[in-house]
């Protein structure tokens, strides 16, 4: 099973670890805010979008695109962001030459589950990432009181998503209580 055909992690301890992620693989990010989510995302969905195959779409509910782009442009191009920046066309030419344009960077909050799911079947992807996945709506639940239900329902719908198209990786931010704690 960890052998088998899927993408491949830039970390060999995740390849070792956790395997490929295959249609059917759903998981969580789960850390604290400014743990370094985004980059790790970054460096491994560089990554895995240098091999040619279908696009990568990454639904962000959080940060500026921008930010997030530059992040991916750094872990693509193993760079600090001044170089970068000194070159962008270079930058631009040599970053689009590993990833093939196959990152689908969507921006434009809230996300429902109706939009994740055609925008699923428009481009058939290789993985979804679902960044903040607690954030998504269109699941019939409003209050703070069935918050817990809604997420439940997110979960459940997000797992179904991995089952049909791909693997799917849902972000999720801790709250102020899990700053410094090893285990949340």
């Amino acid at each position: 099973i960890y052998d088998a055909p899927g993408l491949r992690w830039r970390l060999n301890s995740l390849n070792r670890n956790l395997g490929s992620l295959r249609k059917g693989s759903f998981g969580f990010l789960f850390a604290p805010s400014d743990a370094g989510k985004t980059a790790f995302l970054a460096s491994e969905i560089t990554h895995m979008a240098s091999e040619p195959g279908t696009p990568i779409l990454w639904f962000n509910n959080e940060e500026d695109g921008r930010v997030i782009l530059a992040r991916c442009y750094q872990a693509c191009l193993e760079s600090p962001l001044g170089p970068l920046l000194s070159n962008p066309d270079d930058s631009q030419s040599k970053y689009l030459a590993r990833t093939g344009r196959r990152i689908k960077l969507i921006r434009d909050p809230p996300f429902t589950r109706e939009r994740v799911e055609e925008l699923c079947a428009k481009y058939n992807p290789a993985l979804v990432i679902l960044d903040a996945i607690d954030d998504i709506q269109g699941f019939g639940y409003n209050g703070d009181s069935v918050k817990r239900l809604e997420l439940g329902q997110i979960y459940k719908w997000a797992r179904t998503l991995a089952l049909k198209y791909c693997p799917v990786i849902g972000v999720c931010q801790a709250s102020a209580t899990g700053r410094n704690k090893r285990w949340l």
